[in-house]
């Protein structure tokens, strides 16, 4: 098993920092929550829609453009196409990709793919996003941009969980924060307290 005895409850307008070593089932249990793997016992409730940025431009088409990945992404999760109309100029600007935003997407850098990937994923506020490591690839500015964006997310009442091996990020961002060993919750309460416990479990 990659986890086991998983059992926490999270509401809008948290943010909640998974930290833990390699392999003790952070990212799994991201997967678990956005429904692409299903637990082989217990469940996984939400009340709201959730909107996982788990792989750096994992959701992308790399031969359709920026542009065109944006209205594939419309469609797949059912927004209407005179909306996405509007959304562009937003994602543009956000992304900060420019003439790339109409250049196939396999053409692009790992830190271009993580600013499309994540202006998409925010671009309608989702109720629950689910974020993996994806913004350790920007650099330090999209970075502070992505976190006022995931303010705004949280003052609306998004529910925000991230992986991150970035400690002062996690403690920065974060109002709450969950270790996990061997697939287990070892920890789960202020940011600080748990990364504390973390640093000495680790030396």
């Amino acid at each position: 098993w990659a986890l086991r005895g998983i059992d926490f409850e999270a509401g809008h307008g948290e943010v909640v920092g998974i930290i833990g070593p390699n392999g003790s089932g952070k990212s799994t249990l991201l997967r678990v929550i956005a429904g692409i793997l299903y637990p082989s016992e217990g469940r996984v409730e939400s009340r709201g829609q959730i909107q996982p940025l788990l792989d750096v431009g994992g959701t992308l088409n790399g031969n359709l453009t920026g542009r065109q990945n944006a209205y594939l992404y419309a469609a797949l999760n059912r927004i209407p196409r005179r909306m996405m109309d509007e959304l562009i100029p937003k994602i543009m600007d956000f992304a900060e990709l420019g003439p790339f935003f109409d250049v196939p997407t396999r053409m692009y850098s790992s830190g271009m793919l993580a600013r499309l990937s994540f202006a998409l994923a925010t671009a309608l506020h989702p109720e629950v996003l689910l974020v993996d490591e994806v913004l350790a690839v920007g650099d330090e500015r999209f970075q502070r941009k992505s976190y006022f964006r995931m303010l705004k997310l949280i003052e609306r009442g998004s529910l925000v969980l991230i992986v991150s091996h970035n400690l002062a990020f996690i403690e920065q961002v974060c109002t709450r924060a969950i270790l996990l060993s061997a697939g287990r919750i070892a920890a789960d309460g202020r940011p600080g307290d748990v990364i504390a416990r973390y640093r000495r479990q680790i030396g």
